[in-house]
């Protein structure tokens, strides 16, 4: 949904959630928090019990989360019987950086997989195309097989795009761009050495000024990885960490290859004995970027900042 400004957000919004009520249907709205305020406001005591809503600053700061909220609520919805369910998710906004921006159009790509077998799910993702830059609404054409850029329902049409709708069926594919070699503190590992990619992580992380609880985060969930590339990945791999923009960003690359564009996304149920890692280190760091191809093997980077993590 394009559209321009605070006031063509909630009308438009707005009529679509009360749309929903109206049939009975509940929905889920995951946006800023200043939005939310204002569709309250908007929408007023109508949408007790139906309409939930959640701060998209805080579920979406790691995009890879987001999936799994979409997931829970379906699934809630579904136990209690409901045919039909809306949402309204903004993952995009100005000032997200470039690493976030690429993995939110992740995001986008991989909600229409995640959610193919889901009948009667109405997800609407706004854009705001008076303040994004128009190459970010671009790329949101080739990730959404809809758009609208008018009040009404029948504003919706097939994307001009269609015919290179973006419906992730293989891994991760693209290079991440590469830091400055010089900034880079390289280890490889193996199962006997993994304590010592531990360690570094420690020291850097330290040396960085994260705060106890967000390098403990940070040590797990390297730990989880380089475990994955022991058991997955050939036995071994390569861990990198540096200092961006006051960040900790560590890496971990190994031979393996990811089948399962979704395995970082889906929550683990109660066999332990499953995969859980890469679930796992999206609860724990603040950015996620996960890239795997047959030719290069797999990469894993990590990003925690400074500060607490918005969880």
């Amino acid at each position: 949904m394009l559209y321009e400004g605070q006031g063509q957000f909630l009308e438009r919004v707005a009529a679509f959630v009360i749309d929903g009520l109206t049939a009975g249907e509940a929905a889920l709205v995951m946006v800023s928090a200043e939005k939310i305020d204002a569709l309250r406001d908007r929408i007023g005591a109508t949408g007790d019990g139906l309409v939930e809503y959640r701060d998209m600053g805080v579920v979406g700061a790691n995009p890879a989360r987001i999936i799994p909220a979409w997931d829970e609520f379906a699934l809630a919805q579904e136990r209690r019987g409901a045919v039909r369910i809306r949402g309204v998710g903004e993952p995009i906004w100005p000032g997200r950086v470039a690493a976030q921006l690429e993995e939110c159009h992740w995001h986008e790509a991989l909600i229409n997989t995640a959610f193919a077998h889901v009948r009667g799910f109405w997800l609407v993702c706004p854009y705001d195309v008076a303040a994004l830059d128009p190459d970010v609404v671009l790329e949101a054409r080739y990730t959404h097989p809809l758009v609208s850029d008018g009040a009404a329902p029948e504003s919706l049409r097939v994307n001009a795009l269609a015919a290179e709708f973006v419906a992730p069926t293989t891994p991760l594919s693209s290079s991440l761009p590469q830091p400055d070699s010089a900034a880079v503190i390289e280890i490889a590992f193996d199962a006997g050495t993994v304590g010592e990619v531990r360690a570094l992580v420690a020291a850097e992380g330290a040396g960085a000024g994260l705060l106890r609880s967000r390098l403990e985060d940070l040590i797990l969930a390297v730990s989880e990885v380089a475990t994955n590339s022991i058991d997955h990945g050939g036995g071994g791999g390569v861990a990198r960490i540096w200092i961006d923009d006051g960040d900790v960003v560590c890496e971990v690359a190994d031979r393996g290859v990811i089948n399962d564009p979704l395995v970082d996304r889906r929550q683990p149920g109660d066999d332990l004995s499953g995969p859980r890692g890469l679930w796992t280190v999206n609860q724990l760091c603040d950015l996620v970027q996960v890239r795997s191809s047959r030719e290069s093997g797999s990469v894993v980077r990590l990003r925690v900042h400074a500060g607490r993590r918005l969880a």
